[in-house]
This record gives C-alpha cells, structure tokens and sequence, in this order.
C-alpha cells in the first residue's frame, strides 16, 4: 500500500466539503483529482 487515509476531511475556503472519507491507493493505482470544467489538477 502506498497511501491510505481514514476519516478524512476536505476544506475550501472554510467550507466543509467532504467529512469521514476513507479510501486508499495501492501498487500501481493513479488517481487524478478533477476539478473545475474538468480539468485534472494532480495526477499521480
């Protein structure tokens, strides 16, 4: 496994956008977090 988060939360600009997440990226996983008109902002 190379990354897990448990119980996770995600802030912008004060606001509460996602609470209690949980998820984790193992072997050779990517993820890309997409943002605005669906722009990928960090793939990994």
């Amino acid at each position: 496994m190379l990354y897990q988060i448990k119980d996770g939360t995600v802030t912008a600009g004060g606001a509460l956008i996602l609470s209690h997440i949980n998820f984790e990226i193992r072997g050779n996983e990517r993820i890309a977090v997409v943002g605005k008109m669906g722009r990928a902002r960090r793939p990994c």
